[in-house]
């Protein structure tokens, strides 16, 4: 009895890159008459890091002069290793406000995650609304709707407080 060893390359097409990074596809060919095999393929693709959470939460309030922490965990989604991750953070406000930020996370190994950190002094600045956003721009990154996350907050001035007294004479 002869086996053949037949060798085909199939090429899969990712239709949507809205569908989860994760996924297995199941391939049934024939063989050799009466034979059915069966094939699981796991596809994992590559090039896809984002922004899971972030903090302060949206809404929270700040006095001018304030420094603000904020935090962003970075995860990787992949199985692959991605050696040079970057890391923007970008915050607009009144009266054409605008603050850029950048840091590199080096070594985020497939499907863990990293914790990154910004101190955005606030002293001097306008009150009112802002818009705080981190960002990743990772080369090649098809799946850009997790890339970033935005939160506003709000900043207040300081109260001040009046003293007044009379005296009667």
């Amino acid at each position: 009895r002869k086996m053949f060893l037949h060798q085909k390359t199939v090429k899969v097409l990712w239709p949507d890159k809205n569908r989860p990074v994760k996924s297995s596809w199941v391939i049934h060919f024939f063989s050799h008459p009466g034979y059915l095999q069966k094939v699981v393929v796991n596809v994992i693709a590559p090039n896809n890091v984002g922004v899971s959470t972030m903090t302060p939460t949206g809404g929270s309030e700040y006095l001018l002069g304030d420094t603000v922490q904020i935090g962003a965990t970075v995860q990787n989604y992949t199985g692959y290793f991605e050696s040079e991750v970057p890391v923007s953070l970008y915050i607009t406000g009144p009266n054409g406000y605008t603050f850029e930020d950048g840091n590199e996370i080096t070594g985020l190994s497939g499907t863990t995650s990293q914790s990154i950190g910004y101190n955005w002094g606030t002293a001097g600045l306008t009150p009112g609304t802002y818009t705080i956003k981190v960002s990743t721009g990772l080369a090649n990154d098809p799946y850009l709707n997790n890339d970033s996350q935005s939160i506003s907050i709000t900043l207040y001035q300081k109260p001040t407080l009046l003293i007044a007294s009379s005296i009667d004479g």
